[in-house]
Parts: C-alpha cells; structure tokens; sequence
C-alpha cells in the first residue's frame, strides 16, 4: 500500500507567491497614483481654463478697443488738419462798410513796346556835373578852349567814334582801348558782347555835330547832337537783318543828343564816360 507523506512547500514556490502579490499591488498602486495624478491635471486645466481664459480675452478685447479708438483719432486729426481753417471774415463779426460811389473800370497797362534798335541803356555817371565850375552855387562861365586844344581833342573824338564803329562791325573790343577806357570801354565791350550773343552786328551810320564844351586840367566835355542811322547787320555779310531798314535820308534818322567825357590818359584823349541828354 502506498504510502503519502504530507511534505511543507517548497521555498522557492513560496518566494514566488509573495513576488507576485507584492508586484500585483505595486501595479494596482501605480495605477490608482496615475489615475490621481490625471485627475489632478486634468481639474488644474478646467480651472486656468475657467478663470485665466476669460481675463486674457478681456485683456485682448481692451488692448483692440484702445488701438481703434487711437486710429480713429488720429484719422480724426489728420481730417482737421487738411481741412481749411477759418478765414478772418469768416470769424469775425461783419463791419459795416460805406457804400462806395461807382468808379471806372481801371484801363490795362499797354503792352511793353520792344526797345528802338541801335540804343544804348545810359551810363549810372554823370559827365557834366563834376566839370562845370560853379562860383556860391551859381554856375560860372566856363573858360574859353584854345583853337589847339579844340582841335586835338575834336580829332580824339572823331577817333575814338571812327575806332568804336569798326569795332561794332567786327565784334572785335581790342581796337576799343587806344580811344576809350573806364566805364565807356567796360560798356562797348558789353555791347559786343551782347551782339555777338544775338546773331547780329552794328553798322554804325551817324551824322555828327558836336563841339568841345570845355577843357578843366586833364579833363574835357564834348556836347555831340547826331542823327543816328545806324542798323544791325548779319556779322558775316553785313546784310541788314530782317525789319532792319536805313531812314531815306540823314533828317530822317533819330536824333541823339549825348556828353561824352574825355580823359587825357598816358598823351592821348581818350572817352571814359557818356551819358544821353533829353
């Protein structure tokens, strides 16, 4: 007959059986801290949620209204600023104003006429003034010029136009500082200047009576009154230039009434200034 023997487990089956339990509860305690631990999380969001959420929006929806309300008023201020402002009769009280009697209408100003061909603006110095002697304000008799001196100087005169008139025609100043020098010279050679800049060149066509006035020192006036036929010219051909046309005969041609002063300058009388007289 057999035989049973009741025998104690073994350890090892025993170790096994409280591993197993102790990492069933490990595992059931992991799981109920995760489950906390969602719980937690999960309440902390629904609470920023609920309470965060709205003072954020509230913040937003401020910070929108401010940036309008500011773009408005900018637009606002810009508008006033292009706007026209009040004028001083539109703000002030009206002012009664007498009735004024009826007036003409004004006549219009006539139409600039061109300058007179062959004329020159006059010099701003005047000859006569520092060679005419005067005794308490009174001028005195001015002294008698000797038929010499008369004669070279009306010789220097008639030269210096002579030189001046070649000079015109060939737009060429250089001849111009053996008769002329001072303001007269600094004047034909603006004259030339201008000429050539226009295309054109001065014949020069006068018809002279002139007479010394008088001589005081180094210094002489000459009173020229002449009839002035001269007209500008092509500076090649010397054709007369379009609307250019002589008078028929020297009574015709305008008259010019100028004072030229003379200068005696290193033993030669030479012109320094001119002025036309009325």
């Amino acid at each position: 007959m057999a035989r049973i023997v009741n025998q104690p487990p073994r350890r090892r089956d025993a170790a096994a059986s409280d591993e197993s339990g102790r990492s069933g509860s490990a595992w059931r305690g992991f799981v109920v801290g995760a489950v906390v631990i969602v719980v937690v999380v999960v309440s902390l969001l629904l609470a920023l949620r609920s309470f965060l959420f709205p003072v954020f929006e509230a913040n937003s929806e401020t910070a929108r209204s401010a940036a309008t309300a500011q773009a408005q008023l900018a637009a606002m201020q810009t508008q006033q600023a292009l706007a026209p402002g009040p004028t001083a009769a539109s703000t002030a009280a009206p002012i009664a104003q007498p009735t004024a009697a009826p007036t003409k209408a004004p006549t219009p100003a006539p139409a600039a006429q061109p300058a007179p061909v062959a004329t020159r603006a006059p010099l701003a110095t005047a000859i006569s003034t520092p060679v005419l002697a005067t005794v308490n304000g009174t001028p005195a008799s001015l002294p008698t010029v000797s038929p010499e001196l008369d004669r070279v100087i009306s010789e220097a005169y008639l030269r210096y136009f002579q030189v001046r008139s070649e000079a015109l025609l060939a737009l060429d100043p250089e001849p111009l500082e053996k008769v002329a020098a001072g303001n007269e010279l600094a004047a034909l050679k603006i004259d030339i200047e201008s000429d050539r800049a226009q295309g054109r060149a001065l014949a020069t066509d006068v018809q002279h009576q002139f007479n010394v006035v008088t001589v005081v020192g180094d210094s002489a006036v000459v009173a020229d009154r002449y009839r002035d036929s001269s007209i500008y010219v092509d500076p090649i051909t010397h054709a007369a230039l379009p609307g250019q046309r002589q008078p028929s005969a020297p009574d015709m041609a305008p008259e010019v009434k100028l004072l030229y002063q003379l200068q005696l300058i290193d033993g030669t009388w030479k012109v320094v200034d001119g002025e036309r007289v009325p």
